[in-house]
Parts: C-alpha cells; sequence; structure tokens
C-alpha cells in the first residue's frame, strides 16, 4: 500500500510544485513541506516529545485557538507544535499562538518526508482536524505507536460516495485512528459505515462554535469595530463565509436585488481562501459594487 500510496503522492508533488511556480508562490513552504531544512526547529525540540496539531489552513487554524489554549494552561510543561498545510494559515498561527508554540508546514505524504519529519517532532500524540486523511502520515504513526486523534470530524456526503465506493482502501487506513470526534451525529454515522468501530467515535460537536462562544467583544470593542466597517444599528448585514469562485459573483446578484427591498443592507464576504480577496474586490468594483478590503480598514 505505501508504495501505491508514494507512487500517487509523487505525481501530487509535482504538479504541487507546477502550480506554485505558475503562481508566483514563495517556495520556502515548499521546501519545508519535504521537511528538507528542521534546523530552526532543533533547538525548540531538544529533548522534548510534543503534542503535534494538524490545522489546514486560516479557519481551521483559527477554530482550534480555544484548544490550543486549553492545551497550553493544562499542560504547561508539554511543548506544542502546530502545522498547516497553507502559507496564509501558517501565518495566521504565528500571530496569534504565544511564541512558546512551533508552527510548520505539514509535510508531504510521501514517506521519506513522512519519516523525516516524524523522527525528528517526536510526537507523544497527533490530533488531525476535521477531514484530514494523510494515509503515509497515519500509517507511519501507527508503526510507531503514537496516538491519533481526529476533532471536529465531517464527511460532506459528496466525500462519502466516495469514500464508500473505496471502502477497501480507506477503512484500513481510518482503523489506525484511535478516537474520532465527529461535529454531528450524522458524521460519527458516515465513520462508522465506512468501518470505524463504534467504540472510537464520539459526538462532540465542533471546536468552530466553541470558539464563537468564548469570543465576545466589549462595548468599545464592538463600536469600533462597527465604525471601521461603516455599519450602524439599523443596517441589515449579510455574511457569506468560506466562498469560492463562482460563489462571488452570485452573492453579488443575490445582494443587488435584496438591496431593492432593504435599502441599509451590507455585505461581508469571508472567502475560503484569504487570498483571493484582491481578486473579489476587482470583481465588486467592475460589477459596480463599491467595496473595501478589511485589512485596509484595519490599517486607518
Amino acid at each position: 500500500m505505501r508504495f501505491f500510496i508514494d507512487f500517487i503522492f509523487i505525481f501530487f508533488s509535482f504538479w504541487y510544485l507546477f502550480l506554485a511556480i505558475f503562481k508566483r508562490k514563495p517556495l520556502a513552504p515548499i521546501k519545508q513541506r519535504f521537511f528538507l531544512n528542521p534546523a530552526e526547529l532543533k533547538k525548540e525540540l531538544q529533548g522534548k516529545r510534543p503534542i503535534w496539531l494538524h490545522a489546514v489552513s486560516v479557519g481551521e487554524t483559527i477554530s482550534t485557538g480555544g484548544l490550543i489554549e486549553l492545551l497550553h494552561r493544562r499542560f504547561s510543561k508539554e511543548k506544542i507544535v502546530v502545522s498547516t498545510v497553507t502559507s496564509t494559515g501558517n501565518s495566521i498561527a504565528r500571530k496569534i499562538f504565544p511564541n512558546s508554540i512551533s508552527v510548520v508546514y505539514l509535510p508531504l505524504d510521501l514517506s521519506f518526508s513522512v519519516r523525516r519529519s516524524l523522527s525528528f517532532i517526536n510526537p507523544k500524540l497527533f490530533i488531525l482536524t476535521e477531514a484530514e486523511i494523510w494515509p503515509n502520515l497515519i500509517l507511519e504513526l501507527k508503526r510507531r505507536k503514537i496516538p491519533i486523534v481526529l476533532i471536529n470530524g465531517r464527511i460532506s456526503d459528496k466525500s462519502f460516495r466516495g469514500y464508500k465506493a473505496a471502502k477497501f482502501l480507506f477503512k484500513p487506513i481510518l482503523c489506525n485512528i484511535n478516537l474520532f470526534c465527529m461535529r454531528t451525529p450524522d458524521d460519527a454515522s458516515k465513520v462508522i459505515k465506512l468501518g470505524v468501530p463504534r467504540e472510537r467515535v464520539k459526538v462532540t460537536g465542533s471546536t468552530k462554535f466553541d470558539l464563537a462562544l468564548s469570543y465576545k467583544l466589549d462595548k468599545t470593542q464592538e463600536e469600533n469595530l462597527r465604525r471601521k466597517l461603516n455599519i450602524s444599528d439599523k443596517d441589515t448585514v449579510m455574511v457569506c463565509g468560506s466562498t469560492h469562485k463562482p460563489e462571488e459573483k452570485i452573492i453579488a446578484g443575490i445582494f443587488l436585488e435584496l438591496s431593492k427591498k432593504y435599502h441599509n443592507l451590507k455585505l461581508i464576504i469571508a472567502p475560503r481562501h484569504i487570498e483571493r480577496a484582491v481578486r473579489i474586490k476587482k470583481l465588486y468594483d467592475i460589477l459596480g459594487l463599491p467595496s473595501q478590503l478589511y485589512s485596509s480598514l484595519m490599517m486607518e
């Protein structure tokens, strides 16, 4: 199975590198994903077996903030490592987490990259978020007898159909995860149908909702944010989160229609990939919808 997985991911790696060069993205994250430059972490991890939590991008990184804080508070003597896949997620993690927490890129799911990173970091516990299933990583963690926990577990209907069709491939990988903390009973039911023992599956909800409950602005902060966003008490706010292309164009049409009825309607868009924000602004300017970037408003 390892040879088959490596064969697939070698092609993925070349495609990943090609896209990065084509889109003129920085190559440093790619180098780190091959885990060819671990020197900067050597001093931080010397003689320690950390808790390693993997969050893919910005949304997952922010949503795990409460869990990171709890781990940091309850296990103050334990080292914590947070990994991401995207550069934006990596940047956010470095900004919102304490300096004592090491932030790295998840290695590409190739045998040599996975073995190298696990030998170097040597975690005592590995925590995955949402639907992140990396076969080589999971198999190597199991081989080294490192416990694996999945939090905020979710399986969309589309993904479930794909997993079910290839159950003979996914079941052996999923069954190496020690604990599944799923968002809903439906998500829990799906993972059980894929062959995971029922006793390993718990319905725990999502840390995203924990974050929403724990994060509350005081009156001054709320007033400052409203002022910067130009939102008054009389305005109706339409919020669209985790959007993808071409959803923003569809949303623009809906917004224009609703604006005929709700004259004080304001629109806030939080794209799934934050680097698309500038392109979305250009699209809205072309469509005759004057817009501003949140980052520019915060600099005022």
